[in-house]
């Protein structure tokens, strides 16, 4: 599959979430849906696309980042806020209690749960990912397409 799959299942969308791992996979040259996931994030810094993570999914990005040996946290925080396109959310109570809800219903673990949350508390159109977890949690966001870059790319 190709970009331009990829690029077909946005049509008509403006309002994405995305996950952790999409940002993981444009960073990872050996990653196969690194070409998908680059073109995303180049498309969002153009403003083709509004972008939402959470504080949360900004937390797991440092953490990976900390833990291939990358020690400046801080230039990454920075590169994160600075991204345009992205809106970084703090998990504000809402997003906790929808969090909990997503949890109970879905079965999601806290960190994916979390970023269900986040999308349908900033009414995104499209959840991008690419974690087969997700895949719990869809039938019950009918609202919410889910987009696995596994899937397309």
């Amino acid at each position: 599959m190709t970009v331009a799959v990829l690029a077909r299942q946005l049509t008509g969308l403006r309002r994405l979430t995305l996950d952790a791992s999409v940002f993981l996979a444009a960073g990872d040259p050996t990653d196969p849906r690194r070409d998908c996931a680059l073109w995303l994030l180049r498309a969002i810094e153009e403003r083709r696309f509004l972008c939402t993570i959470s504080t949360l999914t900004a937390s797991e990005l440092v953490v990976r980042a900390l833990q291939r040996g990358r020690r400046d946290a801080a230039v990454l925080q920075t590169l994160l806020q600075d991204f345009p396109g992205v809106d970084i959310r703090a998990l504000t109570l809402d997003v906790a209690v929808l969090l909990a809800s997503v949890r109970a219903i879905a079965g999601l673990r806290v960190p994916d749960a979390c970023v269900v949350a986040q999308a349908l508390a900033s009414d995104s159109q499209a959840l991008v990912h690419s974690d087969r977890d997700f895949s719990k949690a869809a039938p019950h966001y009918p609202e919410l397409r889910f987009i696995d870059l596994g899937r397309y790319c």
